[in-house]
């Protein structure tokens, strides 16, 4: 398999000698970068698709998986979360997935969807689906789940738009909205918005929502520790090849990779920057790297004070070099970020192109304001926030400016940047980006999101356009024009992506990695 480079500097061989005088060997050379996403990509190992026609292709029987966060609720409707998306990608299906590579819809129980108008969406459904329980999928369905959806608090967040949905017949569905909203298709196909069958929950409200349409069945769970599956062999769909797949649940990043590597798992998903070194050098481990939409950034409070004060934040803009942020934050695993929308964000823009390293122009703003120095908190437990503050504080200091670092607990952190709280001057912090482009809301304007504090009028005028907007390109260019704005005023300085590594078995097929949500349905290994 291709090798990912390894991280061979550490944060003393970035920053040099400085004043605590640390010593420092000779540098390692350092790992080439990749300059676009398209390139990291690249850089991912592909995992093939499943020959479902072969038979004569024998298959491991039992795949292992282990997983860094622990399932609670077997409920696909009850607690959105990371262990949620790993187990309702494979026992349920949604009306249709958002596919993150192409950046296209695409069908799953609905075949094909209209808009009517700007606030009606209808859809058409398959008509050769049935439950595991052996019962007909229909429209009766649909709306049960997504009425179900509205009493649980978590889920109704992503359909406060949704006025109404009603069977227009067997096989066709309609969603009613109270205002124009066009990222309602996000919203359906977000991991959580599973169908349920309505005669199993009226029947058994406890545990009916276990009979799905899904490639799966759950057969065994063990809060916190384990759920076991067993294939579903009427799947309406490709049967997968594989017959049982259980998911443990394993904290400790080396103890995962360990088990994987002693032939306990074939897959271990979330693998730590520190151990991908060590799931490279394995020739029975392949492993695979994936850009998220997670963007770490620096954030002013531009209220008041040294972040309030345009020209330092354009003399800290010019003064950053993001690939030393980032080889010291993420073992140079990472994405530098020019516009702090997220990567896979509809919408995304960054055709202004980032703010140039140049510390004489830097120092040209510098003088055109009084302010010399910064305060700037931190979530102290987040390694890779601190590490990229202290490069960032090592950076301004060349140019004159003083940043002050105080770690904090991620509890006091949210506390002290709430919008109606002015108790930080500037944070170092990250935000995992939706693919909804109204997610921009939050960071952009008044929200407890809002790390920076951000009053912009134009800013939430061209937000609230933007999610009516039928018209595609028209939408874009106000979401563009957002980021514009945020680049030329800095109110978000963004630094980079960071990656996902899953390992797996070298043999290992079928997996659909994704920035936040991984699709597991086909995974198997073949007998050789």
């Amino acid at each position: 398999m291709k090798k990912l480079v390894a991280m061979l500097l550490c944060l003393a061989m970035v920053l040099g000698m400085t004043a605590c005088g640390a010593k420092t060997e000779a540098p390692v050379e350092a790992p080439t970068l990749p300059s676009t996403y398209e390139e990291l990509d690249q850089v991912q190992e592909g995992v093939e698709d499943v020959d479902f026609e072969d038979t004569t292709i024998q298959y491991k029987e039992h795949i292992n998986i282990g997983v860094d966060a622990a399932l609670t609720t077997l409920d696909p409707h009850a607690t959105p979360g990371t262990p949620t998306a790993d187990y309702t990608m494979m026992v349920y299906d949604r009306l249709i997935n958002f596919n993150e590579n192409t950046m296209e819809f695409e069908p799953e129980l609905a075949t094909e969807w209209t808009w009517v108008d700007n606030v009606t969406l209808e859809l058409k459904l398959r008509q050769d689906v049935k439950f595991s329980d052996g019962s007909p999928f229909t429209a009766a369905d649909v709306v049960f789940s997504f009425e179900r959806m509205l009493g649980d608090t978590s889920i109704s967040a992503k359909l406060t738009s949704m006025e109404s949905v009603e069977a227009v017949d067997d096989y066709t569905v309609r969603f009613n909205l109270n205002a124009p909203n066009m990222d309602f298709l996000f919203s359906i196909s977000y991991y959580c918005m599973c169908i349920v069958s309505k005669a199993a929950c009226e029947a058994d409200p406890e545990n009916g929502y276990k009979v799905t349409t899904g490639a799966w069945i759950v057969e065994d769970f063990e809060p916190s520790n384990f759920y076991a599956l067993t294939v579903n062999e009427n799947y309406w769909g490709n049967v997968p090849v594989t017959k049982k797949i259980t998911v443990r649940y394993i904290a400790e990043a080396s103890a995962r990779l360990i088990a994987l590597q002693n032939g306990e798992l074939d897959i271990c998903l979330r693998v730590s920057e520190e151990e991908a070194v060590y799931a490279q050098e394995d020739p029975n481990v392949a492993l695979t790297i994936f850009p998220t939409n997670t963007c770490i950034y620096f954030a002013f409070d531009t209220s008041e004070g040294p972040g309030a004060d345009y020209n330092f934040r354009m003399a800290l803009a010019h003064c950053l070099k993001k690939d030393d942020i980032i080889l010291a934050a993420a073992n140079g695993y990472g994405q530098i970020a020019v516009s702090n929308w997220g990567f896979r964000t509809y919408g995304y823009d960054d055709s202004f192109g980032d703010y140039p390293y140049d510390l004489e122009l830097a120092k040209q703003y510098l003088e055109k304001t009084e302010y010399r120095e910064i305060n700037v908190i931190v979530r102290g437990s987040k390694t890779r926030d601190v590490n990229a503050l202290t490069v960032v504080q090592e950076q301004a200091r060349q140019i004159g400016i003083t940043i002050n670092i105080e770690g904090v607990e991620n509890a006091n952190l949210s506390e002290q940047t709430k919008y109606d709280n002015h108790a930080h001057e500037a944070v170092v912090f990250s935000y995992g980006w939706s693919t909804f482009g109204d997610d921009s809301r939050m960071p952009y304007t008044v929200s407890n999101a809002n790390k920076a504090h951000v009053d912009d009028a134009t800013i939430t005028e061209l937000i609230d356009k933007a999610v009516q907007e039928p018209d595609e390109a028209k939408r874009k260019e106000m979401y563009a024009q957002v980021q514009l704005i945020n680049h030329e005023n800095g109110y978000y300085l963004p630094l980079f992506y960071s990656v996902i590594f899953q390992a797996m078995h070298k043999d290992l097929q079928g997996a659909i990695w994704g920035s936040a949500v991984n699709d597991m349905t086909y995974v198997c290994v073949p007998i050789q």
